[in-house]
């Protein structure tokens, strides 16, 4: 089951989303690293922007133990120095009213732009680009279900702008869908469909890694940097079984600086290796 499948009611009247413990270690990277950013560019970019297109309604519980935990957006928001702007953007109305709500009770003086839709779709993206400041620094969330994020959302966002991404990338279903004749990940990987010369080429062991391999080629005809270091992050179940990965790509090396001492620092404090 993904992290985003199940949403219960709130003593504040609005729904929380429940995660699996795991994600507790996703939203650790996305602290971490945020804060990084914020601390680290406020003194060369006055203008910096936060960037969730998958938001959620801001509050999350967590399955198992019923701890409430924040979200993406109010991580984002609870940032000291702030960002400047804030987009938010969820195809599920009744989280975008609850983030509307909770959102109200961060004292964030950024301005705030919050979006109910398909983060796909042409007039939201329209809607986005008109909104981040032409010379801002962006910090991009994108957290989908399974690969609802296509590519050429990722070139409308990013192709002229500084835009750091921190990916979500699926692989828990991933072998359904290769076998299947969905067109989903041809939107996804945004390459007419090149990605299943690639699968049909690999060894079992080996699809997860050619896919992944694949996605940072296509990241880089935007702009973005090589792999210099490695980057994924694999977060995995109880069972220790694989279910995503969160992919970092920056067109910066200061931004790989960054990404490197959030990986390695666990979400108990301590210094850590992450798997791959």
């Amino acid at each position: 089951m993904c992290d985003r499948c199940k949403s219960k009611p709130n003593s504040d009247g609005y729904p929380l989303l429940e995660l699996g413990p795991w994600a507790k270690n996703k939203l650790h990277y996305l602290r971490y690293y945020s804060s990084l950013f914020t601390n680290g560019m406020k003194s060369r970019w006055p203008e910096t922007v936060y960037l969730d297109l998958f938001a959620g309604p801001g509050l999350c519980t967590v399955r198992g133990t019923g701890e409430t935990i924040q979200g993406s957006p109010m991580i984002a928001l609870s940032q000291m120095p702030p960002f400047t702007h804030y987009v938010f953007v969820d195809s599920d109305k009744s989280h975008i009213n609850s983030l509307n709500a909770r959102s109200q009770s961060i004292n964030a003086a950024g301005e705030k732009l919050i979006l109910p839709g398909n983060c796909n779709n042409s007039e939201i993206i329209n809607k986005i680009v008109n909104f981040i400041p032409p010379n801002a620094l962006c910090l991009a969330f994108i957290d989908p279900f399974t690969w609802d994020i296509d590519f050429k959302t990722l070139r409308a966002l990013t192709g002229s702008r500084r835009v750091d991404i921190i990916l979500v990338f699926q692989i828990g279903g991933i072998k359904r869908a290769i076998e299947s004749s969905t067109t989903s990940l041809d939107q996804f990987f945004g390459d007419d469909g090149k990605w299943r010369k690639l699968v049909a080429n690999a060894l079992p062991n080996q699809r997860t890694r050619s896919l992944l391999d694949h996605y940072r080629h296509q990241l880089s005809s935007l702009g973005y940097l090589g792999q210099q270091y490695p980057t994924e992050v694999s977060v995995v179940n109880t069972k220790n079984v694989p279910l995503y990965y969160m992919v970092f790509a920056t067109k910066h090396p200061r931004g790989q600086d960054f990404w490197q001492k959030a990986i390695h620092h666990s979400a108990t404090g301590t210094r850590t290796l992450p798997g791959f």
